[in-house]
């Protein structure tokens, strides 16, 4: 099921730092930066190696979602063989998903996207 994780996406209290650490100290490597279409910051794509990356995200963007409202882990994405597959295999345990599979147009090329949900209630 799982081949990878595809990317890890962080919230930030400070984007040019935590880009330098990421980078300058550990080496990974910029690959783009991407503005909304107000022009500000909406993240920072870095290649950590094979097909993996790192998002980095304003702390200001994780304010809009108050379940996310502190710096840390936004998500974290994993790639799998076959997200229909997949999506069936996790329905079947009666774990809840947010959305049906997409497809989406990644750094990469395109991938599917499915959204679980983020921790165990019960």
């Amino acid at each position: 099921m799982i081949t990878s994780v595809a990317h890890i996406a962080l919230y930030c209290r400070n984007i040019e730092k935590s880009a330098d650490f990421y980078t300058r100290v550990l080496g990974l490597r910029h690959l783009f930066t991407q503005k909304k279409p107000d022009g500000s910051l909406w993240y920072v794509y870095l290649h950590a190696g094979n097909r993996t990356f790192v998002e980095l995200f304003p702390i200001s963007d994780a304010a809009e979602k108050p379940s996310s409202a502190a710096p840390g882990v936004a998500h974290i994405c994993l790639a799998v063989d076959d997200i229909h597959e997949t999506a069936s295999a996790i329905s079947a345990l009666n774990w809840p998903l947010e959305a049906n599979p997409a497809r989406a147009a990644t750094a990469t090329g395109r991938c599917g996207s499915l959204i679980l949900t983020a921790s165990v209630s019960s």
